[in-house]
């Protein structure tokens, strides 16, 4: 579901090589684009999000993909130059803000608590899973003509639109769903730091999927050979978010060290990448991929398992940190490309990614901090309790 819905903007990138010249697309406009889908996919969550409960997630599912279905049959269709381009990737970029908080009330009614890690790690594999597809359907724009890939995005689309409905729903779902009342300080400070530290990672890391197949083709590699790379990339990132979520299962880890790992890692991935030589590209581009957009699942766990009662809260905020950065991202890399070029655009991803971490390991510590204190007042009282109770006892006697 989620791996259809984000198949979109990945695919834009893949085949701009074959549609750019001929509509007359450059790279700040496929900035531009990649920019508008992300803030339309944070403003679409925000506003959806509070409303998915009461539509129950199958009409929410199935709303938000014959939507996407929609605007991926627009671009093979309608798509006459820059400013279409743009128009399609907002209504793409909504329809993505639809199916995101879906996939969140999805999880938490059909999965039971100890396999969260591994299914949000498989939840959070959806853009390499979209990648993978987006890679898969390169040879379509070369063999045939670029406008056939979307057509056969919109067919995939379907697809998983027809799977959701197979679903059939858990018995205890009900019983699974988590209430709480506001969020307390630390928590929202938390959500704070989450928000930051996504939206910084998703800066730097947004350009891969719009730019990988640009520099790959740039490097001297063919469109067929780019779109293989992304696709080995994308499994290499699919490989990466399960591997982290079981481990994070197992260690019962928290998830945010991890995190702040795997945003630096990327980092050195976009180094590789701002070479320009093909046989550095390439493994930069895997790298990237794979480390780089590692870290969501992760920090997700991580405010399910110290902010449970408030995680729509902080996943919200998650999500409009990650929009935003995926919309500043492209953006900013697009000018910087138009006018210095690759390289410099790159060596900027891969600046920006450094604070990321920090912000994200900041956000560990600041929740363990918290959690801590709790444990602790939660003893006190605890403990002054029983006193009390062998006090009244001895009074009684």
């Amino acid at each position: 579901m989620l791996g259809a819905a984000s198949l979109t903007a990945i695919l834009v990138g893949i085949v701009a090589p074959a549609f750019g010249p001929e509509l007359g697309v450059t790279d700040a406009d496929l900035g531009i684009a990649a920019s508008g889908f992300w803030l339309a996919a944070a403003a679409s969550a925000w506003l959806i999000a509070p409303h998915v409960d009461r539509w129950g997630w199958r009409r929410s599912a199935t709303v938000g993909m014959v939507l996407a279905t929609l605007g991926q049959l627009g671009l093979a269709t309608v798509l006459r130059g820059p400013l279409t381009l743009v128009l399609l990737m907002v209504w793409v970029g909504l329809t993505y803000g639809v199916v995101v908080p879906t996939s969140n009330v999805a999880l938490a009614e059909e999965v039971p608590v100890r396999r969260h890690g591994l299914l949000l790690g498989m939840k959070q594999g959806a853009a390499p899973v979209g990648g993978v597809i987006a890679g898969a359907m390169a040879p379509l724009a070369v063999a045939i003509d670029w406008r056939w890939a979307f057509v056969g995005a919109a067919t995939v689309t379907l697809v998983a639109l027809l799977n959701t409905r197979l679903v059939r729903p858990a018995a205890s779902a009900a019983s699974r769903r988590v209430q709480g009342g506001p969020p307390s300080a630390p928590v929202r400070r938390m959500a704070l730091l989450v928000a930051a530290g996504a939206g910084l990672a998703t800066t730097s890391i947004a350009v891969i999927s719009a730019y990988s197949a640009r520099t790959l083709v740039a490097s001297g590699l063919s469109l067929h050979a780019a779109g293989v790379v992304v696709m080995v990339a994308s499994v290499t990132s699919l490989a990466t978010r399960l591997s982290s979520g079981w481990w994070a299962d197992r260690r019962q880890s928290d998830g945010f060290g991890a995190a702040a790992i795997l945003v630096l890692a990327g980092c050195l991935g976009m180094v590789l990448v701002s070479t320009g030589r093909s046989e550095v590209v390439v493994p930069g581009v895997v790298l990237t991929f794979a480390a780089g957009w590692g870290w969501p699942a992760l920090v997700l766990l991580g405010t399910l398992r110290h902010a449970a009662a408030d995680m729509a809260y902080v996943a919200s905020r998650f999500q409009v940190g990650t929009g935003i950065g995926g919309a500043c991202g492209p953006a900013a890399f697009g000018l910087l490309v138009s006018e210095h070029g690759l390289r410099t655009g790159w060596i900027a991803a891969a600046a920006t990614a450094v604070p990321a971490g920090l912000v994200i390991l900041a956000a560990g510590r600041l929740v363990r901090g918290a959690r801590a204190v709790r444990t602790e007042q939660t003893s006190e009282q605890a403990s002054e309790q029983a006193s009390g109770r062998r006090a009244s006892r001895s009074e009684c006697r």
